[in-house]
């Protein structure tokens, strides 16, 4: 069952709040897709995880930059322990040569929801292409 929570996570104590209403109305979340800006990531994760089921599952929505030549490897934020079930979905770009464009809505929802089918060995998922890295839209 999806349960959709409206929740800002540039307002952190506001966005805790509700997110532990939600969670005292349904039970822990045993499932959560995060798509936050990085300036957002370590009090908006904070809040996910106090309100996450033992075992559940996290799919961290990033953009391309997180497969870049210079970046490091994906790795699960510090705020998700152990027994937290991690998946990244890095959304890269579409089109060929000098035609390239960066994924719409309807792409990225598609790319997401094949993440959270998928089998939970799929650690990462690459919605779109991020290579090679020159290819991808300027704007």
């Amino acid at each position: 069952m999806l349960i959709p929570v409206g929740a800002d996570y540039t307002e952190p104590e506001r966005f805790a709040r509700t997110l532990r209403r939600a969670a005292a109305r349904t039970g822990p979340f045993r499932q959560a897709v995060l798509w936050v800006h990085a300036e957002g990531r370590p009090h908006a994760y904070a809040a996910v995880a106090d309100t996450l089921a033992q075992d559940a599952s996290v799919i961290e929505v990033v953009g391309s930059g997180a497969l870049a030549p210079t970046a490091p490897p994906p790795r699960p934020p510090e705020a998700f322990d152990r027994r937290t079930r991690h998946r990244t979905v890095v959304l890269g770009f579409t089109g060929d040569g000098p035609h390239t464009r960066w994924l719409d809505h309807g792409e990225i929802g598609t790319g997401v929801l094949a993440a959270l089918r998928a089998p939970e060995g799929d650690r990462l998922r690459v919605v779109g292409r991020v290579r090679p890295w020159e290819d991808r839209p300027s704007a």
